[in-house]
């Protein structure tokens, strides 16, 4: 996918996304409700961003290819989410925390809210339409949270937290029955059952699954 030249309106410091081939490319990127698409990026794949590490996140509509939101999370970012009111969670693994952002069309990065929260480890975030909570596998425990539905100051509380086979999860993904979660991690794939809150290995001939998803035809 080329993003070529799509400013943010409103930004007090205009950002404008470059082409990039395969050495240089998105690192996380989900397609929502089929009109936007929510992109983590690198640092050094966007304007006037040099430092070594972190990252950022933007909302863009698909149709003409417009930046309409755009925030810094820092940390290394690997993941971010769109919660029911439009506001964005990151996940950051570098500083081990996960940043909520109030989403405004109208200002820069330096004008938005945003609240951070701990995380360690963290590189996934999953909003769960069907039980209201947000899922991230953190370290050695898979972690639901309860959202405020406050727009204006977004934030999320703790709720449950589930113990792993391993550490260093790395991508979380509903499957596509919609009654559990995909997990991989170093030493394989497991799927999360929501209705008996177990914990599967799933039977795959690979070990450190960075990413996995379902369809009609299965796992990929």
């Amino acid at each position: 996918m080329y993003l070529d030249y799509a400013a943010f309106e409103g930004n007090d410091e205009p950002l404008v996304w470059k082409k990039w081939g395969a050495k240089n490319k998105t690192f996380s990127l989900r397609i929502f409700f089929t009109d936007f698409l929510i992109a983590v990026y690198w640092p050094w794949m966007i304007a006037k961003k040099k430092s070594a590490s972190g990252g950022a996140v933007a909302l863009i509509r698909i149709g003409d290819k417009k930046v309409m939101f755009y925030a810094y999370a820092g940390g290394n970012t690997h993941s971010a989410e769109i919660l029911p009111d439009g506001s964005i969670m990151a996940a950051s693994s570098t500083g081990n925390f996960m940043t909520v952002f109030r989403v405004d069309t109208l200002r820069g990065p330096k004008g938005v809210y945003s609240k951070q929260g701990p995380l360690p480890n963290g590189h996934n975030v999953v909003w769960d339409r069907k039980r209201n909570v947000l899922w991230s596998a953190s370290d050695r425990h898979l972690k639901s949270f309860i959202y405020n539905y406050n727009a204006n100051y977004p934030d999320l509380k703790e709720k449950d937290s589930i113990i792993l086979p391993e550490t260093d999860s790395h991508d979380l993904f509903p499957d596509y029955d919609c009654q559990s979660l995909l997990l991989t991690g170093p030493k394989g794939l497991y799927r999360f059952s929501f209705r008996d809150k177990k914990i599967e290995k799933m039977q795959v001939t690979y070990l450190d699954i960075k990413s996995a998803s379902t369809g009609l035809e299965g796992i990929r």
